[in-house]
Formats: C-alpha cells, sequence, structure tokens
C-alpha cells in the first residue's frame, strides 16, 4: 500500500483502499482506525477528495515497516460521502463510530463482519439509498436509537447468519428491517467410532439448523460402547445442530479371561490342562487352582485391561449424573442435578464438587445428597415452563438459553441451546423425565 505522512492533519498517515481510494488512518491500542483527515466533525473532509464509488476498507494497513489492524471506522470518518456506491467492512473491525457513514446517500449495500460490536449514534443516518445490510456478528452488535435514521428499513433488507435470524427479529434497532438470512442454513455432522473395526455409528448427514438428530453407537462382535467422546454416555443420543460438529463414539473391547496352558508334571506321567484366568489389572494374574510346585504356567493371550463400573446414584430430591463402565484409570466427570425444591449439598464420601472429576481404578458408587430448600430466592431466573404435547416435550421461553433433558437414572437425553422461544423433544418413550434449563433445579414431566 502507499502511503505518506501528512502530520499537520489529524491523522497520523494515509494509505490507499483495495479499490483504489485514498484513506486516512489514526494509530490507536490494538491497531488504527479510519478517519476524516480533518477534525472529526461535518467539516472533516472540507479540501480533501471524498471517497466515491464501491469502497473496500484494507483489513490491515503498513506504515513505517509496521503492519497495522483495521479495528474500528472513527467519528465522521465517511461524513458526506455523498458518492459512496457500496461499502464492505473487514472481519476485525469491532466498532462504527458516531456518523461514521452519515449522509451517504448513495449507498445501496454495506457489508459489515463478524468481529463488529456496536455502532454508535447516527453511524448510518440519512443513508436514503440503502436497500441491502449484511452482517456477519451472530449477536447484533448494539445501535443507539439514531443509528438507522432517515434510513427506509421497510425498503432495506437485513442479511443475517441463520443461526442469528431469531435475535436479530428481537434486537433494538434491528427488528424493523426486512430480515433474510445468508449462506449455507444446513449444518454437517460426522458421526464416527473410534476404531473402525469395533462398531459403527449412525446419524452422520448434513441437516437444516436447529434439526434435532439421533446419534447411535453400534459396538461390534466383542466390543461395547462406553461413552461419546465429550463425556455423554447416552445411546442413542439426540443432538440439535446449530453448526457443522462431529462426535467419536468410544468403544472398548469387553474383558475376557485370559488362557493359561498348564503342565502338570507327576513321575513318569505328563498332563495337559487348560485353566481360566480372570485378569483383575492391566498387568496382574491371579490363578485360582492348586497346582503341584513343579508346575509351569504360559501365557498363550494377551492379558486385556480391567474394566470398571461407576455408578453415580441420587438421594431423594435429585439425581446423580455420568454413570458409565469404561477401562481402568480413564478421568471422568460426574455431576448432581437437584430437583425443583431441593438443593445439592455434597456427596456421600465428603465431595462439595459439583460437578467432580473421578479416575477410576476400581468399581466405584457415589450418591448425590440433596436437601430441600427452605426460604425464597429473590433472584429467581427468568420464567421457562416444560410441558408434554402427546410424545414430545415442549420447553418454551428459552430463546438462547441451553437446556438439557434428562431420564430419573441420571442419563443426559439431549443437551443445546435453543435459537427460539420453543424447543420441541421428542421422549424415547413413555416415563418420567427431568428438564434443566441454563443449569437450574429440574422440572419433573410425566410422558404417557
Amino acid at each position: 500500500m502507499l502511503f505518506a505522512t501528512l502530520t499537520a492533519h489529524a491523522y497520523d498517515f494515509s494509505a490507499s483502499a483495495p479499490t483504489g481510494q485514498t484513506l486516512y488512518f489514526n494509530i490507536v491500542d490494538g491497531g488504527v482506525d479510519v478517519t476524516c483527515p480533518g477534525s472529526a466533525n461535518a467539516s472533516g473532509w472540507n479540501g480533501f477528495t471524498k471517497p466515491s464509488g464501491a469502497l473496500t476498507l484494507p483489513a490491515t494497513v503498513v506504515y513505517a515497516d509496521s503492519t497495522y489492524h483495521l479495528v474500528g471506522v472513527g467519528r465522521y470518518a465517511f461524513y458526506g460521502c455523498y458518492a459512496l456506491t457500496s461499502v464492505v467492512v473487514p472481519e476485525g473491525v469491532a466498532t462504527l463510530g458516531q456518523a461514521a457513514f452519515s449522509g451517504c446517500s448513495a449507498m445501496d449495500s454495506i457489508a459489515l463482519p463478524s468481529t463488529l460490536i456496536s455502532l454508535g449514534v447516527t453511524a448510518l443516518y440519512g443513508c436514503t439509498s440503502l436497500t441491502a445490510i449484511s452482517c456477519a456478528a451472530t449477536v447484533p452488535p448494539t445501535v443507539a436509537g439514531t443509528t438507522f435514521g432517515n434510513v427506509n428499513t421497510s425498503a432495506c433488507t437485513l442479511y443475517v447468519p441463520c443461526t442469528a435470524t431469531v435475535a436479530y427479529a428481537a434486537a433494538t434497532g434491528w427488528a424493523d428491517f426486512d430480515l433474510a438470512p445468508y449462506g449455507s442454513c444446513n449444518a454437517t455432522v460426522v458421526a464416527q467410532p473410534n476404531h473402525g473395526d469395533r462398531g459403527s455409528v449412525t446419524g452422520s448427514g448434513t441437516y437444516a439448523i436447529g434439526t434435532v438428530v439421533t446419534l447411535a453407537a453400534n459396538p461390534a462382535d466383542g466390543f461395547f460402547f462406553a461413552l461419546w467422546h465429550d463425556g455423554d454416555t447416552l445411546n442413542p443420543r439426540l443432538v440439535t445442530l446449530d453448526r457443522d460438529t462431529s462426535f467419536t463414539a468410544m468403544f472398548y473391547p469387553m474383558q475376557r479371561d485370559t488362557v493359561v496352558s498348564v503342565v502338570v508334571q507327576h513321575d513318569t506321567v505328563v498332563l495337559y490342562d487348560t485353566i481360566t484366568v480372570p485378569v483383575v489389572h492391566v498387568d496382574t494374574v491371579v490363578l485360582y487352582d492348586t497346582m503341584w510346585l513343579t508346575d509351569t504356567v504360559q501365557l498363550v493371550d494377551t492379558v486385556t485391561p480391567t474394566y470398571f463400573r461407576l455408578q453415580v446414584l441420587g438421594s431423594t430430591g435429585g439425581v446423580g449424573i455420568g454413570s458409565t463402565l469404561v477401562p481402568a484409570g480413564i478421568e471422568l466427570e460426574i455431576g448432581a442435578l437437584p430437583i425443583e425444591g431441593y438443593r445439592f449439598t455434597g456427596w456421600d464420601d465428603g465431595s462439595v464438587d459439583n460437578p467432580r472429576r473421578l479416575t477410576l481404578m476400581s468399581n466405584t458408587t457415589v450418591t448425590a445428597l440433596f436437601a430441600v430448600v427452605t426460604g425464597i430466592d429473590d433472584a429467581a431466573a427468568p420464567v421457562w415452563t416444560a410441558a408434554v404435547e402427546g410424545r414430545y416435550v415442549v420447553v418454551s421461553g428459552v430463546e438462547n438459553r441451553s437446556i438439557s433433558l434428562y431420564d430419573t437414572q441420571g442419563r443426559r437425553l439431549f443437551h443445546g441451546r435453543s435459537h427460539s422461544d420453543r424447543l420441541v423433544l421428542r421422549a424415547p418413550s413413555a416415563g418420567v423425565y427431568l428438564v434443566s434449563v441454563d443449569g437450574s433445579p429440574a422440572r419433573k414431566v410425566l410422558v404417557d
């Protein structure tokens, strides 16, 4: 890029945009802001040539052998640049300052990055030709009451990511636009085994955003499913897709007794016998038999690791989460989920962590303890409801909130974030289920 130092003016240096216009920059913390060449007010472009046509702002600029990232569009940066026809703001820009594009009356489109956090007062005021705004930010940037002043919002289409349409439709300053998703409204899930010869997994594919997909792990003969790579032990498992993602099913060989060949020598008789030896650790063999001192023992099969069972139970008032069967030495995370009206008080082994981590070296049972809540919580969470419609569990009041569905054994059937106010989940069978929102105490629902 070309640049020149003009210290007599209210900018640090100038440089050419990718589309050829001369732009002006100030060095700030973290990078540079693009600015007007004069004072940051309505007269900032007096005596200078205003940019015109299609403008693409640079993501980086070079000055004095240093490279700077563009982090903001400054106050009055393009105020009154009435000949601009379109603008592309690059990734990395977090703010559009006051009146940044105010009065750009010929500008028919502007593309905003995913990094944008806020638009200042009158940032797009008077952009009367705007027919398209695209904003890649999944969280609607904050705006002021006059940010879009004199913009015909009913004739301007706002393009946002598929997963963000609900958020923009409810966001102050954005809700008046004609809203449309852009890009792919599908998500791909890849479901795979940890080893291809140990089993298979169904559920892979490309689905519409928000689809609830069933993943099922199917072990091959001689193997068993232990858990998913993220610690979830439910099989089959329900997943709501909000992005491309992958899941790995962890299959392990079933524990087998080790075959031992025993040669017994006594007088002139040689006896050949085969006995079964149970494995109690990765490298330990215990013989449950009486043999002569001259007996010889040879291992003719590989000793397989021991698998231990973890049972996570709940006392009255809640359930324990995380029961599983895994090889020795595996670290697991478990949790306690209270039901409404109860609170978690600790585990029966004295720990009070929730969640907590355990490393299994034996069959283990732990019980979560709960107590009745006494008193009133003055800072109650936002209201949500859980109801049953046929075989479906319907959770309402949960837009942009995290929802979990459990059975009464503490197995998590579903966990995900809702992108709408209402989330509908199909229950695997009739029974009692527990619904938790944002980690709150669970509510019971009965599916007939």
